[in-house]
């Protein structure tokens, strides 16, 4: 047997009267209440529109007062109540159900002629639960909305998430109230087939129950919204993929509050006022990429060309892992290297796309192949980053979507992946593995874990993914080409990348698949930087996690970055060779490779709050406050 969620049926209620207003002979809209015109006397019922609750993990919507209810009358034969005859039913609007809905269908004695009458409210309560039977299912659901709303089911998130690979990183339960799924059919012949025949409440069933009579089905994700308010309105009417935002917020620049009406903002835009994406502006991010972009139409064919030589002596499998990087960053592809070498992993088919020439002779030093293209990468700053973000770091940003473009163009999958990046285990195995359960996605994204606004849906790490080649790979890489501005804009192609992921998506079916930060085979920053209450990284140190690669993401700048390699035994690049260009290099066995690697792991202690191989007791904290990451 399912379990009931129910709604109480109308009949349930019993067959008490609505309240009855005197007024004028007119029919009006008014909010949240419509006014029906009710017997000789011309009554004016005051009706509150029926509110539809909608909570559940995926879906959450409250009070939406539907405020456009039907006036037309329904004709009900007169009727005349002997005791009060001054009562007759001539007609009834449908809104009167709702209104007896909405009053639990309980009478107000007061509009009864004076002194009150049993059989006139017998008579009123007769009428009403007429109408009653008419306007509402045995759901409670009113039938208005049966072309949106027939009938409901729910199913466990977690059961739903593994019948549906949905894409999207699916996050356990927090709470009791973001634990199911709620399915909302668009006529009864869509429900569960055992719901049919009864279909008073909202029962749970498995997932496969769920959808076992939908022919389409469309996915919405909905977060409960903290401390706001958030409503969901299904609107009957011409069909649309994307979602509209109302919020209360003024007309100009400020913060939400209730004393503002609702009117359409931008998706990304927040409580506080503040867009997380912005418009780009033409003469700044818009006309500045243009220029860049004008100067890789007019080259990208040669470089193809140049590229395709390469490709097709170094991939493997039909794959090719990018890298771009400038000689401020050179450190971070050396110690790739130098890991990669002490683990004896195969690193013959990565292409490092330098944008200085110190960095390209650099990285063919350490034995990589590398390409470099004066036209298009030789404005690129060689310095890193002071910080994410910053207008280095965004230049870099550009430059990482042109190479992966440029390589898929070859026809080969690529594996594009940030020099902060080093493996534990070939990664290729992995996507290439065709019993997996996920071959089947165009790409795959290493979660980011981030769940703020501006990554929704997909929170997917531009530091880290994997495209199969085909033509939804190939134009998902072209707009993100095309985006120069809004990477500019939002100061990261991370942001820009999810935006086209979701309407590349929904547009044309890419079939992206974001592996979860719960797994264990693809850890980063947030694995990193998650507290003293961090069990991957313990579990990591213990040797109970066997990760294919580490990322660390989430991370300020360079300096830090390097820090923490050290810290966590993962840095392998002699200080000597740090920050270096190759002719500053006094190099032994004639390439960097023999004179950089070192053999074993330089451990180093930095920071007690961050994680560490062994404990850094009486090191300073990075974090104001930062407690020693090894106490209990």
């Amino acid at each position: 047997m399912p379990m009931a969620r129910g709604l109480k049926s109308p009949s349930s209620s019993g067959n008490n009267a609505s309240s009855i207003h005197q007024s004028s002979t007119s029919t009006k809209h008014r909010q949240q209440s419509s006014t029906v015109l009710l017997s000789t006397s011309n009554i004016l019922i005051l009706l509150i529109s029926h509110s539809i609750t909608f909570l559940s993990g995926s879906i959450f919507a409250s009070n939406h007062n539907m405020q456009t209810l039907p006036t037309t009358p329904m004709i009900i034969q007169p009727q005349q109540c002997p005791e009060c005859p001054s009562w007759t039913t001539n007609f009834v609007n449908a809104s009167m159900a709702r209104k007896m809905k909405a009053d639990n269908n309980q009478p107000n004695h007061n509009n009864c002629p004076k002194p009150f009458c049993p059989p006139c409210q017998a008579k009123e309560a007769k009428v009403v639960q007429q109408i009653v039977q008419q306007e509402f299912k045995d759901n409670g659901l009113p039938k208005s909305v049966d072309a949106i709303a027939a009938g409901m089911a729910t199913a466990t998130k977690a059961d739903f998430a593994q019948k549906f690979d949905l894409g999207v990183p699916v996050d356990p339960s927090d709470t009791k109230f973001d634990r199911d799924v709620l399915m909302v059919y668009s006529r009864k012949s869509a429900m569960p087939t055992k719901m049919q025949q009864s279909s008073s409440s909202i029962d749970l069933v498995t997932a496969e129950e769920l959808t076992e009579n939908c022919d389409i089905m469309h996915v919405a994700f909905r977060y409960r919204g903290g401390a706001k308010n958030i409503c969901l309105a299904l609107v009957p009417n011409y069909e649309s993929y994307h979602l509209q935002t109302w919020m209360r917020m003024p007309e100009k620049k400020g913060k939400g509050d209730r004393a503002y009406p609702l009117r359409l903002v931008p998706r990304t835009l927040q409580w506080d006022g503040q867009d997380e994406f912005g418009v780009p502006k033409w003469n700044r991010e818009t006309r500045q990429s243009w220029k860049q972009l004008k100067v890789y139409l007019e080259t990208y064919e040669g470089i193809v060309a140049e590229l395709n030589k390469i490709v097709s002596r170094i991939k493997y499998k039909n794959t090719v892992v990018v890298m771009v990087c400038n000689h401020g960053q050179s450190e971070l592809l050396m110690n790739f290297v130098c890991s990669s070498r002490k683990r004896g992993l195969d690193i013959q088919h990565v292409l490092v796309f330098a944008t200085d020439k110190e960095t390209k002779d650099l990285a063919e030093s350490m034995g990589l192949t590398a390409y470099y293209n004066e036209e298009n990468f030789g404005h690129m700053p060689a310095e890193a980053a002071k910080e994410y973000g910053d207008f280095k770091f965004v230049k870099l940003m550009v430059a990482k979507v042109l190479c992966v473009h440029l390589t898929i163009l070859t026809g080969v999958d690529v594996l594009f992946q940030d020099v902060d990046v080093i493996w534990f285990k070939d990664p290729l195995p992995f996507f290439h593995n065709k019993n997996s359960t996920i071959y089947n996605n165009d790409a795959y994204f290493q979660d980011d874990g981030a769940r703020s606004l501006r990554y929704a849906p997909y929170s997917a790490n531009s530091g880290f993914y994997y495209l199969r080649y085909n033509y939804r790979t190939t134009n998902f890489m072209t707009q993100l080409v095309l985006a120069g501005d809004l990477i500019a804009r939002s100061f990261s192609h991370q942001q820009a990348m999810i935006a086209v992921i979701s309407e590349q998506m929904s547009l044309h079916g890419f079939r992206a698949k974001v592996l979860i930060k719960d797994d264990d085979e693809f850890p980063g920053g947030i694995h990193f930087h998650q507290g003293r209450k961090n069990n991957y990284m313990r579990q990591f140190f213990a040797g109970e996690k066997d990760p294919i690669i580490f990322h660390m993401s989430w991370t300020l700048n360079k300096d830090n970055k390097l820090l923490f390699f050290k810290q966590i035994g993962e840095w392998y690049v002699k200080e000597e060779c740090v920050s270096k260009r190759l002719d500053e290099i006094a190099l032994s066995g004639g390439t960097a490779v023999d004179t950089c690697c070192s053999a074993e792991a330089l451990f180093s202690c930095h920071y007690r709050d961050k994680p560490s191989k062994v404990p850094c007791s009486d090191s300073p904290p990075i974090d104001k406050e930062g407690r020693d990451w090894w106490a209990d």
